[in-house]
């Protein structure tokens, strides 16, 4: 194995499976446990930092970083049934009562995930593309945008840019905080294309205690959009 790899794994083994309370761990205390010098340690965990995935509480003490709550979440959608046996169901069920697409998004790492697509059964309907859109063209991802945490809006900042023209005009974090504050001040997010053929339709959906952002979206021809 490669010797600072085993090191940092060794090392979030002991913040996130160990330390279940998150109190943090000190930096000799850990070095102790691993048998690492505290300076070559010490350089390892500000990688690990600077990655995500070790955090530093109040006292200077290292814990584990949102990274691994993220994962620890993500594990639990897919896992613990609730994709597969809560919302599935749920958006099949939306799905036939509206007679239209409905996809289900996730938002991880900073990047907008497709998960679910439940297509209509209308001989018109509109096919659902993962892929070629940025985060903010689409109603699902702006909603997942707008009810990010401030680290996570800050990673999709550097996948995606900031959305210029694609949404307001946003060039920086506060331009683009300011159009998240709109969005949440809605009880859903509606966008009609520009050809004004497709209308689309999303939800947010928190899920769990740290919350993982998702967001449901209802994707129908323009001319089947009514107020109702």
């Amino acid at each position: 194995p490669v010797k600072s790899i085993l090191k940092a794994l060794n090392a979030l083994d002991i913040l996130s499976l160990q330390d279940v309370r998150r109190e943090g761990v000190g930096l000799f205390d850990l070095s102790r446990q691993l048998g690492v010098r505290p300076n070559t340690l010490h350089n390892i965990l500000k990688t690990m930092a600077l990655c995500g995935y070790v955090a530093q509480n109040r006292e200077g003490r290292y814990m584990a970083g949102p990274k691994c709550d993220q994962i620890s979440a993500v594990g639990r959608l897919i896992s613990g049934n609730i994709l597969n046996g809560i919302v599935e169901p749920a958006l099949q069920s939306l799905g036939k009562r509206l007679g239209e697409t409905v996809v289900f998004t996730l938002l991880s790492n900073g990047r907008r995930y497709q998960l679910l697509v439940i297509e209509a059964d209308n001989p018109v309907r509109v096919a659902v593309q993962d892929g070629g859109y940025s985060i903010y063209e689409l109603v699902t991802g702006r909603l997942l945008v707008a009810y990010a945490g401030s680290e996570a809006r800050r990673l999709i900042a550097e996948h995606y840019g900031y959305p210029g023209k694609a949404w307001g005009g946003a060039e920086d974090m506060d331009a683009l905080d300011a159009l998240c504050r709109q969005v949440r001040e809605q009880p859903f997010l509606q966008m009609r294309s520009l050809s004004g053929e497709l209308d689309t339709f999303g939800l947010p959906l928190l899920i769990g205690e740290e919350p993982l952002v998702s967001s449901i979206g209802v994707f129908l021809p323009s001319y089947r959009s009514t107020p109702q």
